[in-house]
């Protein structure tokens, strides 16, 4: 079973995101829209970094994202908003199925990973996301 918990408005088709969630074939994921304010405190808390960042994955299966970070993002890379919610989800879920990106091998590995995903979304709902690690 899978969850999304909607904390935040964000532009997001929830079917794709049911899609991508159906194809991790992940069994359990929540995930959930945040704040600023609750990322950084999960980032301190769980990785020692007193700073936001866009995603934070869990191995109990939770993924958090904060849109507004991933808003800064989008526009870093080119990306619409909804499609940067859609990428961190995919890092996310990239993360719960064991990638990493520290070592250049992992990192390859990762990537390799997350393409798998993005050509997935660009062939079957037409989306074009820009992707990195």
């Amino acid at each position: 079973m899978h969850y999304l918990n909607k904390l935040v408005q964000a532009k997001i088709d929830r079917a794709i995101v049911s899609a991508l969630l159906q194809k991790s074939g992940l069994p359990e994921i929540s995930v959930t829209l945040c704040g600023k304010t609750m990322i950084q405190k999960l980032n301190q808390k769980f990785r020692g970094q007193n700073r936001p960042t866009d995603v934070l994955s869990f191995d109990c299966g939770d993924i958090i994202i904060c849109p507004a970070t991933a808003a800064a993002n989008a526009q870093k890379y080119r990306n619409t908003l909804s499609n940067e919610l859609l990428y961190l989800l995919i890092h996310g879920l990239c993360h719960l199925q064991g990638h990493t990106h520290g070592a250049p091998r992992e990192t390859a590995r990762m990537q390799k990973a997350e393409q798998r995903y993005l050509a997935y979304l660009r062939k079957k709902y037409k989306i074009n996301i820009r992707g990195r690690v």
